[in-house]
């Protein structure tokens, strides 16, 4: 299967500025302890399935491969995270999982039009 990629840039240019933030989230900002909380422990969940999606959208992979590989991934991600001794395993980061590909789909679905994609 070869992969034919969109013409224009608006999937990407929605999926870089999330996943720049998702790197920025690693610096402390004295921001107060909840957000901090919040952010290193499901910010990037929440935030790299959100630029994951619409990068494979960009490459026209279909929406339920897409959300079917993030969904595996990020089982994958959490199977090998409980075994690693520095590793913590916590179920809420599939709601996290979960909640960026939501928002995902749902911007997508609100943004662009149905026939412009699969």
């Amino acid at each position: 299967m070869k992969l034919k990629q969109r013409k224009d840039f608006k999937y990407l240019a929605v999926a870089i500025p999330p996943a720049i933030i998702s790197n920025i989230t690693k610096i402390n900002f004295n921001l107060n302890d909840t957000v901090n909380n919040f952010m290193h422990s499901y910010g990037n969940d929440i935030l790299i399935p959100f630029s994951y999606y619409f990068i494979a959208r960009h490459w026209n992979i279909s929406k339920i491969k897409t959300i079917g590989t993030i969904g595996i991934l990020a089982t994958l991600s959490e199977i090998v995270d409980s075994y690693d001794e520095h590793g913590v395993y916590d179920p809420k980061d599939f709601l996290a999982y979960a909640t960026g590909l939501g928002l995902a789909y749902l911007l997508e679905k609100i943004r662009f039009k149905e026939n412009e994609h699969p």
